[in-house]
Parts: structure tokens; sequence; C-alpha cells
């Protein structure tokens, strides 16, 4: 593989010399201290961010009739777009 270059920083990375212990006791230090952080941040963060599609008027979609305040599905965009034009759903 002449020519080949493995591991090429990009332009906006800097390459910093450590000693391949360091990088191990950091690595070790951060999942003990920072893992359960982490998950309880990032399931709160989740909850915040996922909004969910509920309906404003009765629907029928794929053979389902789907009443007010339903979760609709969102795997259809056109569909969910028509919804939420027609302000047949809004997202919560």
């Amino acid at each position: 593989m002449a020519g080949r270059t493995l591991n090429k920083p990009k332009k906006e990375q800097k390459v910093v010399p450590v000693q391949q212990d360091e990088i191990t006791e950091v690595k070790e230090e951060q999942v003990q201290e920072e893992k359960p952080r982490r998950e309880e941040d990032n399931q709160e963060e989740e909850k915040e961010k996922i909004k969910k599609l509920y309906a404003t008027y009765p629907i029928l979609f794929e053979s389902h009739q789907y009443k007010v305040g339903d979760q609709l599905p969102t795997t259809n965009m056109e569909m969910v777009n028509a919804w939420i034009e027609a302000e047949a759903a809004v997202w919560k």
C-alpha cells in the first residue's frame, strides 16, 4: 500500500504527542467518573429534545384510525408535513 496514509489528522485537529501510559490512565478515570453523569444528562436531554406528533383531528392512516390525542407515526414525512400544514397534527 505505497502512498497511503492511515489516521491522517484533519486540518482543524491538533496533534499532541502523549505517552501511552497517560492515555490509558485518563481513559479509565473518565469512564469511572463521567459515565454515570453522561447517561443521566443524555436521558434528560433526549426527553427534552424528542417531540412526538399528536393528532388534533381523527386521522385514518394505513388502515388505522387515530383519535384526537393519539400519537401518530412519523415514518412518512410527506404525510407528517401534510398533517402539520392542515393543522391535523402538532408536535409536543
